[in-house]
Parts: C-alpha cells; sequence; structure tokens
C-alpha cells in the first residue's frame, strides 16, 4: 500500500499567532507613521518659526543686539497658552477633530449671542482663538463681537465697559503672541477710538473711566466673577507712561530724515533760524522755481530738532519727522506725557492708529478691511479729534475756575468765559492749572496734526494717494493752533503775579486773538458760504452792474475797509488785512439772513462764529485791560 505525502493542515493556534504578528507590524506600523509625522509636524513647525523669526529680525524692527529674552520673544515664539498648553500642542491632540470642534464652538457660540444666554461664552471665544490661532480675520470679528454686539446685550454702563475691556485684552494677547500685526492694531485702534472714545452718551462716562482707570494704583483686583471691572494703569505716579510699556526693543535709528513743509514766504525766516541755532540747511533745496508757494526739504532730524523750537509762532512751517515704531506697547503716547488727569480713550486709540500707519508703510503690510489711504490718513484724524477733546476740557476747567457755567459741548463752552477780564482772581486755582495743561497739550496736538495731514499728503508711496481735499482740515488747524495759543497766554497773564510778564502775555494774546479771528472768518468765507451768495462776495463782473450808477465805487469800497473783487477762494489771501476781512465778513452774514430755509451751511457757520466771537470778546478786555477803548464800548 502506496502513501501519499499530504500536507498536513496548519493547526489554529498557527494561524492565529500569524495573524497576530501581521496585526502586531500593522499597529506598529501606524504607531511609527503617526510618530513620524508628530517629528515631521515638529520640524515644520520649527523651520516655518525660524523663517518668521529670520524675517522678524532682519526687518525694519528687529530688536536691539542688547535685548533680552523677554524682548526677543516678540519674534513670534511666544503663544497664547490655556494652563500652561500651548496651543500648538492642544491642536496636535485633538488632531482631525479640531475642524469639527471649530465648527461647533463657532455656532454654539453665536447662538448663544443671538439667544442672550453669555454663560461660557468667553470660554468658547478663548478655544476658538486657541484652535485658530492664525486667521486674523477670527481675531478681528471676535474683538469686533465683543465690544460692540456682546456689549450691546448689556443694560449697565459699567458691565458694558467690563465686555469692552475684555476685547481691548483679547487683542493685547494677540498682539503679544503676533507682533507687527497690522489688523490687530486697527482694531485696537478702533476700539479705543470709536467705543470708548466717541459713542454717542455713552463715550461721556467711558472717557471718564478711561482716565480714571489710567492713572497710578497700587493694587489691580478689580475684576468681579469673570469681568475686569477696571483697566490695568498705565501711568505711574508722576503721570508718566509706565517703563514696561515705553520699554523699545527696536531702537530708533539715529538722525533720521526730517521733511520742513514751508511756504516761500517763510524761507527768510527759515534761514534765520538755522543761523541762530547754528546749523547748515540744503541751499538747493531752498531755492524754488518762480511762482512756487510751498515747497518740502529735507534735513537731518539733528537739525530740525535745533531749529523747530526757534520757530514757534510761524504757523506755516511744519516739521515732519521720520516715522519709526521701537516695538514698545504706548511709545507714541510719551511725547505727551505727563498726563495729570490720566489718558483719553482718544489718545490709545492715536496711539494703535500711529503703531499701524508705521507699521504699513515700513513692511508693506495692507489692511484686510479699509484702503491704504485710509490707514495712512487716520493719525492725522485723530490727533485733531483729541486736540478737540483736550480743548474742551480746558474750557471747562476754566469755566470751573470762574465759577461760570458751562456745559461739555464743543463749541458752546468757549462763550462762558469769554468775558472774563485779565484782572478776575480765580475760585479754583486747581481747576486753573488743569486749564492750562490742557490748553498746552491741545495746541501742541493742533500743530502735530497739521504735521500729519502734511505727511500724508506728500507721502510718495504709490499706493497712498490724495484721495480727498484735505484744505478746510488744514485751514481750520492753523486757527487752533493759534486761538489754542491765544487762550493760554490770556490765562497764564491772568495767574501771573509780575505785572511785567501779564502785559508781555497779554500782548501775545491780542497778536494771537487778532490772527486767530481773520483765520476763522476766512474759514468761514471759504468753506461755509453757500454758492447762491456767491455775488455777496464781490466779484468784479457782479459788483460793477450792481455799483456801475455810483461814481468811484471802488474807491468808496475801500475807504470802507472793504475790499473788492473777492471771491470764496482768495478770501485766505485777507488775513493779514484783518480789519477789511472783518468788515467783508459781517457784511456777508447779515446778507446771508435772506437765504434762511435753504442754507445747508448755517449750521456748521454757527458753531464757526463761536471762535469768532470768543476772539472779539477777548480782544474787547485785553484793550479794556490796556485802557486803549473805554469800558462802555460796544463790542467789536
Amino acid at each position: 500500500m502506496s502513501s501519499n505525502p499530504t500536507t498536513e493542515p496548519s493547526s489554529p493556534a498557527t494561524g492565529q499567532v500569524r495573524s497576530n504578528g501581521s496585526a502586531r507590524l500593522g499597529r506598529l506600523g501606524i504607531v511609527g507613521l503617526l510618530i513620524l509625522g508628530l517629528v515631521i509636524s515638529g520640524l515644520s513647525r520649527q523651520w516655518a518659526m525660524g523663517l518668521q523669526r529670520q524675517a522678524y529680525m532682519a526687518g525694519p524692527y528687529a530688536p536691539s543686539e542688547g535685548a533680552g529674552a523677554d524682548d526677543t520673544s516678540a519674534a513670534g515664539t511666544a503663544g497664547p497658552t490655556l494652563g500652561s498648553l500651548d496651543s500648538y500642542f492642544l491642536i496636535l491632540l485633538l488632531g482631525g477633530l479640531r475642524g469639527p470642534l471649530v465648527m461647533f464652538l463657532w455656532t454654539s457660540s453665536e447662538s448663544q449671542k443671538n439667544e442672550r444666554d453669555l454663560e461660557d461664552f468667553d470660554t468658547k471665544v478663548e478655544l476658538i482663538r486657541l484652535l485658530q490661532p492664525e486667521f486674523d480675520s477670527v481675531h478681528i470679528f471676535q474683538m469686533w463681537n465683543k465690544a460692540y454686539n456682546i456689549s450691546a446685550q448689556i443694560a449697565s454702563l459699567p458691565n458694558k465697559y467690563a465686555i469692552i475691556l475684555d476685547a481691548v485684552e483679547y487683542g493685547r494677547k494677540v498682539d503679544k503672541s503676533r507682533p507687527n500685526n497690522l489688523n490687530i492694531l486697527l482694531e485696537l485702534n478702533k476700539i479705543f477710538q470709536h467705543k470708548l472714545g466717541s459713542t454717542a452718551g455713552d463715550s461721556i462716562y467711558y472717557t471718564r473711566q478711561v482716565r480714571a482707570d489710567s492713572k497710578w494704583r497700587e493694587s489691580t483686583g478689580d475684576s468681579v466673577g469673570a469681568l475686569n471691572q477696571r483697566m490695568p494703569p498705565v501711568l505711574d505716579k508722576d503721570g508718566r507712561v509706565l517703563a514696561p510699556l515705553v520699554k523699545p526693543r527696536s531702537p530708533r535709528p539715529t538722525d533720521m530724515t526730517t521733511r520742513i513743509a514751508l511756504l516761500t514766504s517763510d524761507i527768510p525766516a527759515l534761514k534765520a533760524a538755522a543761523a541762530t541755532a547754528g546749523v547748515s540747511l540744503p541751499d538747493g533745496q531752498l531755492s524754488p522755481p518762480a511762482g512756487t508757494k510751498e515747497l518740502v526739504i529735507a534735513v537731518p532730524e539733528s537739525t530740525a530738532l535745533k531749529i523747530e523750537p526757534l520757530l514757534y509762532r510761524h504757523i506755516g512751517i511744519r516739521f515732519v519727522y521720520a516715522d519709526w515704531n521701537d516695538g514698545s506697547d504706548l511709545q507714541y503716547l510719551k511725547r505727551y506725557e505727563p498726563y495729570p488727569d490720566g489718558v483719553s480713550p482718544l489718545a490709545l486709540g492715536f496711539n494703535y492708529g500711529k503703531r499701524a500707519q508705521v507699521l504699513m508703510n515700513r513692511t508693506g503690510q495692507r489692511p484686510a478691511q479699509s484702503g491704504p489711504s485710509v490707514v495712512d490718513s487716520r493719525p492725522g484724524l485723530e490727533l485733531r479729534q483729541w486736540g478737540e477733546s483736550e480743548w474742551d476740557r480746558g474750557m471747562v476747567a476754566e469755566a470751573r475756575a470762574f465759577g461760570r457755567k458751562v456745559t461739555q459741548q464743543r463749541h458752546t463752552s468757549l462763550i462762558p468765559t469769554a468775558s472774563v477780564s485779565p484782572s478776575a482772581v480765580p475760585q479754583d486755582i486747581a481747576a486753573a492749572r488743569e486749564a492750562v495743561a490742557s490748553l498746552e497739550l491741545a495746541n501742541r496736538l493742533a500743530r502735530d496734526a497739521r504735521a500729519e495731514y502734511t505727511r500724508h499728503l506728500i507721502n510718495p508711496t504709490e499706493t497712498i494717494r490724495r484721495m480727498q481735499d484735505y484744505t478746510s482740515h488744514l485751514d481750520g488747524l492753523e486757527a487752533d493752533e493759534i486761538m489754542t495759543r491765544a487762550d493760554l497766554a490770556y490765562l497764564r497773564s491772568i495767574l501771573s503775579n509780575n505785572p511785567a510778564e501779564k502785559r508781555v502775555l497779554l500782548e501775545q494774546a491780542r497778536t494771537d486773538y487778532v490772527n486767530a479771528e481773520a483765520r476763522y472768518q476766512a474759514l468761514e468765507l471759504r468753506f461755509y458760504t453757500p454758492g447762491e451768495s456767491e455775488p455777496i462776495l464781490f466779484p468784479p463782473n457782479a459788483l460793477s452792474r450792481r455799483l456801475a450808477f455810483i461814481p468811484d465805487w471802488r474807491y468808496l469800497l475801500n475807504m470802507a475797509g472793504m475790499p473788492h473783487g473777492i471771491t470764496r477762494e482768495t478770501a485766505k489771501d485777507y488775513i493779514d488785512q484783518p480789519k477789511a476781512l472783518a468788515t467783508l465778513y459781517a457784511f456777508v452774514r447779515v446778507s446771508l439772513e435772506s437765504l434762511a430755509g435753504i442754507d445747508q451751511n448755517s449750521d456748521s457757520r454757527a458753531e464757526n462764529g463761536y471762535f469768532v466771537q470768543r476772539a472779539a470778546l477777548r480782544l474787547m478786555q485785553i484793550d479794556i485791560a490796556a485802557a486803549k477803548m473805554p469800558v462802555t464800548a460796544s463790542a467789536r
């Protein structure tokens, strides 16, 4: 019996061993792939961070060589944390669940907002920030969402204020972890400038709170529940910005180029100031072609710093210093310290807006929600608004010093103290000193705002174009600068106990009030006079038809001090002839009464009239004090 070779079937145990071995190898392979993926992901992140750091260190705002570890952390190595868990590792742990979780958090938080259920809302927003740290649009939306949408659902102003501060804190966290981010700075600018500084009605409370919170205090334990009821202080005991908030990370280069914009008629004054300061000017730039009315010259910053103080009273010369962000949080507030009465939200808004404008022009970043020209023009507009608020504050303090009643509204606060005599005695010396400090700041802000407008208009960048005619702004700031300077000299004369000093200050105030009055009159004739009244401004053709039957009518007008041949565009040419301009201004004012009901410029003209009225009343008081006119004389 032959035996055929047979293959014994493998036992179940043997097949199970082989199956388990294959499964184990598969699992090991998966684990190996996961580990390899983690390693590659970590290496890629380190490589990306290295490139980011290299770009930061080689950029225009690289930290100085002596900067410490805290300073270099701004290069992008610092990130948001949640219980010491970096957002990067949070994302790695979640893996593919990150997307569904983010979608859930977005829909859930928005549903809570719509249902006015704010329980654990902040926690969800914080998780969204950690899971989507690189998306500007996420941070922009969440800051806006808190400051505008969520705060609008709160009834009490203190709680509204706390929610807005929470939006600010969110933005500062992002700014710290992602420095030199244009869009985050612009959103911080919007919250301070618009929400806290300009919201109708509420801004009165917000401004008072921000000023109070910005002052030095020992303890900051102001949290109630999850809300921080007070902004962290930004000033020390002397009213100066806290050193950590203005500590430079990227020191300003030495002797950068300064541009000086001036009228050709002011060239002799500029040369005289340079000779007095012992510095030289580029002669080639001071020989403009015939017919040039204004020019811009470039000088080293060290030269400009020596000349500028000597040209304080020359309104036509503007110094535009080169911009540079030094990496500190509140860099642009340092130049205006001290702040004895706290920092205005408008000042904080300007700081972030200026940082954003400089960053855009230096690095080429582009804003996500506005045009480059808008961002470039913002610092000038915000300096002007801040200056006007400080001026109003000074007028209110002046009224309190002399026991006069005044409202918080702009323009109307100019009149109650206009008739205060130079020999008046303040009832509240502290209020008078507060008024002096506010007027000093308002005067400087008006001057710097004109320089900012000039910088914007001569910006050589191709994408920054003159999209709007800022002539009315510049003319108004000229008048504001002279007017605040006059108010400051007048108030200082009242506070002075030295007769000689009082006389000098009153003479300075008189000169400035005359010039300010003429500028406000020209401003009104040029920009706030309706087109229907063009014949009132005496163009030769219209006037010759009306007065042709009167012999020597031009002679008669000139004898009356009323110039002829003026249009709205040429009204400014008569600023140096204040009597003639005042006569024309009064005539136009009376003539425009016939346009009642159809005059679209009446409100602007009424507001401008407060400045003219204040200057006229102050001039009358100065003349009375100088015994140049009888006490019973009528007002101008």
